[in-house]
């Protein structure tokens, strides 16, 4: 009879369990890959599975378990529990956990035990995500993958890849809910996420969205807000994996939610919809369940000024809301904070990197000191890549807002970059406004300021002979009357040699030049000319250069009364090695008391532009 009693309890329990769950077939398959040998092992995946494994079978899923398989195994396990659904169908329930990785936009899940020296292996040596989705032919199918890691492979085996997280779905089985520990492209934080689930997945009468929902938001608060799962949702119908509600008015029925995440700096009270919801605190946070639709997210500061937003929220979405105003107040505590990891003082470690970050946030919000810190970081390099412009411009900001010695540095910057006035001005300033020992950087500047005028003067003037003048120089060489006309008015001819002849000419205007020359003949001062000219020049090539002229001037020819000159002239120069010149020139000269006389004047000389 006892023995008869028993039997009974046990088709009673059988009975309530077949009622609590639905009577559709419940089939899991659990991978978990934790044992790798030629990339970094993972100590979570195994254990982990083993609990969801217990908490699916509590709820009457018929669960295999497969650990540290190869590729061929995990294949073998796909092809037989495909195999089992299209024979008993319902709920099909694939979870991963382990390495996986994207290459070229594909997701391919790492087998242990798999040597993989290249990239160009991956596909081969793994397993690719599209060819798991065809093996989900259940009515409902639901895909977990809890492998969002950085690329695990050495240096040189994953090089084109991409290194954060998984690429977004691109196949997916009819009515289905394909979840990701972390959104495509992000990273997840090992033992976070399949432990959340599991906690979540035996809630009676709650759909998969509603558990995935909390999910999401358990593992959103556990990582501090670094970690958001990513679904892709394809559902025909709810998807209930621990039975449906016992009633059709259940408030699973009538109420989609969602979640607002709200982000500040500066404490404040939080509304919703004008519904005082809570406070937080300096840099708080907090999130809300919140029906899905249109919200309105209102913040009051204790300084009373306020801030809204207006948000859509979708079903088991997370709308984060920043909300970055700082107070006066907030704005001194991020300088101080800045201060405490840049200088490594009151408890905090040096870190240059969070230094900038709070700097930024006073900086960003107009505070001077923080704006001149900042405008330091970035001018030597102090957590972030050092970049002189953005340096100088930090350094103007915190300037114009009154910090003494942003001006200084900005007038160093501009010293720096040759910008010599500019400089003058910002340190003049600076002394203006307070700035002790800055008349030893002024008295610089206007050394620097005189120096450079100087030296502008020159290349003005270098510069003008280069671009400016065509024919441009001097001439020392000899002149010969010998073989002129009208050479009986000397009484010996080997007189008629100039011993001393100059000639000098400037070209102001293209092709065009004026000049004079001046000769001793003989070195006999009495036997002397100068004459005035003007002329026109044509440039052959570089080197060589053709000029016509005429002249005005007085001449004394030996023992003869001082006469006027005409002339008129054709020459050549021919320009060597940096502006050399030699010039050779015929003139016909008409002296007023002497008619016309020939002379040909040969010299070495210098030019300096044409």
């Amino acid at each position: 009879m006892l023995r008869i009693k028993k039997l009974f309890s046990i088709f009673v329990i059988a009975g309530l369990l077949s009622s609590a769950f639905s009577q559709e077939a419940k089939n899991a398959l659990l991978i978990a890959n934790g044992d790798y040998s030629e990339i970094k092992s993972l100590s979570q995946p195994v254990p982990e599975g083993e609990e969801l494994k217990t908490a699916l079978e509590s709820i009457g899923f018929s669960v295999m378990f497969v650990k540290n398989a190869n590729r061929n195994e995990m294949f073998a396990s796909l092809r037989e529990f495909k195999n089992k659904v299209e024979k008993e169908g319902g709920i099909s329930f694939f979870h991963y956990g382990g390495h996986a990785v994207q290459v070229h936009g594909e997701n391919y899940l790492i087998p242990v035990n798999e040597k993989i020296i290249d990239e160009e292996q991956i596909p081969d040596s793994s397993v690719e995500l599209n060819r798991v989705m065809d093996f989900m032919v259940g009515e409902s199918n639901v895909v977990v993958l809890d492998s969002c890691r950085n690329d695990p492979f050495p240096n040189g085996k994953h090089r084109g890849g991409d290194s954060r997280g998984l690429a977004a779905v691109s196949r997916k089985p009819k009515n289905s809910i394909i979840v990701y520990s972390a959104e495509a492209g992000e990273t997840a934080q090992d033992g976070v996420y399949t432990p959340a689930l599991t906690k979540r997945i035996t809630e009676k009468g709650a759909s998969l969205t509603r558990v995935l929902m909390k999910v999401r938001n358990d593992v959103f608060l556990q990582t501090q807000e670094k970690q958001l799962p990513g679904e892709y949702v394809q559902l025909l119908a709810p998807i209930y994996l621990a039975g449906k509600p016992e009633s059709e008015n259940s408030s699973e029925n009538y109420s989609f939610l969602g979640f607002i995440s709200v982000s500040v700096i500066t404490p404040c009270a939080v509304y919703i919809d004008d519904e005082y919801k809570s406070d937080i605190g300096e840099f708080g946070s907090s999130v809300f369940n919140v029906p899905v639709g249109r919200h309105k997210v209102k913040v009051i500061y204790d300084d009373k000024k306020t801030e809204e937003r207006e948000i859509l929220v979708k079903e088991s979405d997370t709308e984060k809301v920043e909300f970055n105003y700082l107070s006066d107040a907030e704005k001194e505590s991020c300088y101080n904070k800045g201060k405490n990891y840049f200088y490594g003082k009151n408890n905090a470690v040096q870190n240059y990197e969070r230094a900038v970050y709070y700097y930024r946030l006073a900086a960003e919000a107009g505070y001077a000191d923080a704006q001149y810190s900042l405008g330091l970081c970035y001018d030597n390099g102090y957590g972030v890549e050092k970049d002189k412009k953005l340096a100088l411009s930090w350094y103007l900001k915190s300037a114009e807002n009154g910090n003494v010695t942003a001006m200084l540095n900005a007038g160093i910057c501009y010293e720096d970059n040759g910008e010599f006035f500019t400089a003058e001005e910002w340190y003049n300033k600076a002394k203006k406004s307070g700035y002790k020992d800055i008349q030893k950087d002024i008295d610089r500047i206007e050394k620097k300021i005189k120096e450079a005028q100087e030296a502008r003067k020159k290349n003005d003037f270098q510069d003008f002979l280069n671009t400016q003048i065509k024919r441009t120089g001097f001439s020392i060489g000899l002149v010969d009357f010998r073989y002129c006309r009208n050479a009986e008015f000397f009484p010996d001819n080997g007189f008629f040699i100039g011993a001393w002849p100059c000639m000098a000419y400037w070209g102001p205007f293209p092709n065009f030049f004026i000049g004079a020359s001046l000769e001793w003949l003989s070195l006999i001062p009495k036997s002397s000319s100068f004459v005035g000219f003007l002329g026109a020049n044509y440039t052959i090539s570089d080197f060589v250069n053709l000029y016509v002229l005429g002249g005005y001037g007085y001449g004394v020819m030996w023992e003869t009364d001082n006469a006027q000159i005409i002339r008129a002239g054709i020459g050549a120069d021919f320009v060597g090695w940096s502006g050399f010149t030699f010039t050779a020139e015929y003139s016909l000269d008409f002296y007023f008391d002497l008619g016309f006389m020939d002379r040909f004047f040969v010299g070495l000389g210098y030019t300096f532009g044409r």
